[in-house]
């Protein structure tokens, strides 16, 4: 395939089958796991890939961009939300991140924006 969305969609076919085991699950109980077993047949793969690349395309439903909030106990007695996303769209957003990755590197490092995962901060190879 050609261009950005071709590129996303090799990204995709990548991702689905490496996901980890043991994330935590969206609001709908969709978990890497399923994910994972899905895209072990060829329809399977198929189906997913073009499920993802409609959500590359904008085409999403509404109730995807909450989570599921869980709150952890801190070491010294405070608490950290944690919120957990659907898990087709956290993988869909990560494919779309490796291929835009050194255009966001791009504008953001120079403003000195590091959190952005960036391959060439602190002596990391490139």
């Amino acid at each position: 395939m050609h261009g950005k969305t071709g590129r996303v969609r090799d990204e995709l076919a990548k991702i689905f089958v490496t996901l980890p085991r043991g994330v935590g699950a969206g609001p709908s109980g969709e978990r890497y796991e399923h994910i994972k077993a899905i895209s072990k047949t060829a329809a399977g793969m198929d189906a997913l890939l073009e499920l993802g690349m409609q959500l590359v395309r904008g085409f999403w439903d509404p109730r995807m961009r909450g989570g599921r909030l869980a709150a952890l106990n801190k070491a010294d007695g405070g608490i950290r939300p944690v919120l957990s996303g659907e898990a087709l769209r956290r993988a869909v957003g990560k494919a779309m991140i490796r291929v835009a990755q050194d255009r966001i590197e791009s504008i953001l490092l120079p403003v000195h924006q590091m959190s952005c995962g960036s391959r060439r901060l602190l002596g990391a190879p490139t």
